[in-house]
């Protein structure tokens, strides 16, 4: 197995393991009316991600073959979270919203 395919089985874990996570919270607590989203984002470029390096490389590999062809930025993930805070998204419950310019749909 190629370092492509340790990193892309390495992902598709991480993020089955996220959607589980958030599901059963959703289930047990949605009686209390309580809803449990989250958010998926690529990796951006911030402070503590700049401590791990590495992320200007991902966001290269990213934008090219995405289909919306960009990096996401800090915004973005806010915009997304008051999204989830609205009365806009009263009917989601249990969700990963994947917030990454549509990268999270390529075959890598």
């Amino acid at each position: 197995m190629n370092m492509k395919s340790n990193k892309a089985l390495v992902w598709g874990i991480a993020k089955a393991a996220l959607k589980a996570t958030i599901r059963y919270p959703a289930h047990s607590l949605g009686d209390n009316g309580i809803r449990v989203n989250t958010i998926s984002a690529e990796a951006i470029r911030t402070p503590s991600s700049a401590a791990i390096g590495g992320v200007a490389h991902i966001q290269r590999s990213i934008k090219i073959p995405a289909p919306l062809a960009r990096n996401i930025e800090q915004e973005d993930i806010a915009k997304t979270a008051l999204y989830l805070l609205s009365y806009l998204a009263l009917s989601l419950n249990g969700d990963v919203l994947c917030v990454d310019a549509s990268s999270c749909i390529m075959a890598y």
